[in-house]
């Protein structure tokens, strides 16, 4: 019965997966876990990243699936985000990708309860300017927004040091 049930909801939401850019459900085979929730990232998305931080500061990290040091990267995110849990930290996922394979990579990555945004079109340079003016589309891409919106931005691996000590200077300890 506990089989039936799994896969009668799989089958359930499919049609959601499929009807909803850019949103992800899923759970684990073996056992429910929480579910991994990336919204569309459309015109729009960036401000409402932004407004999240209502005087906080904000990290936004880029990511791809099809860029292998993101994906070697995510886990250290999921643990900085463990680690620090007053941080605003958003995701977004620039590749146009099945929501189905982006929630399977955040879930093997351990960032399920982290806020997720994801593409469902080539992110275009208007969009790429509006998130960093000096972002010219490489991955990973983290972009620290102090409480004063000023912008930094970090291309590659980013230095967790370097992002922590940004926060402690922002005033978000922990």
């Amino acid at each position: 019965m506990k089989n039936f049930d799994r896969i009668r909801r799989s089958l359930l939401a499919l049609p959601l997966a499929a009807c909803t850019p850019g949103l992800a459900r899923a759970a684990q085979a073996g056992g429910e876990q929480a579910d991994v929730e990336a919204l569309a990232f459309v015109p729009g998305s960036f401000r409402e990243i932004l407004a999240s931080g209502a005087g906080r500061p904000v990290i936004v990290h880029l990511w791809g699936l099809t860029c292998a040091p993101c994906i070697v990267e995510l886990p250290r995110w999921a643990a900085f985000v463990r680690g620090h849990p007053r941080a605003n930290v958003a995701f977004v996922q620039t590749d146009p990708m099945p929501a189905q394979r982006v929630a399977a990579a955040l879930r093997r990555a351990g960032l399920q309860g982290a806020r997720h945004w994801s593409a469902p079109a080539p992110l275009d340079e208007r969009a790429r300017y509006e998130i960093d003016p000096d972002w010219a589309g490489e991955l990973p891409r983290t972009v620290l927004i102090g409480v004063d919106g000023r912008r930094s931005g970090v291309s590659g691996a980013v230095a967790f040091e370097r992002v922590r000590a940004w926060l402690a200077r922002q005033g978000v300890r922990g």
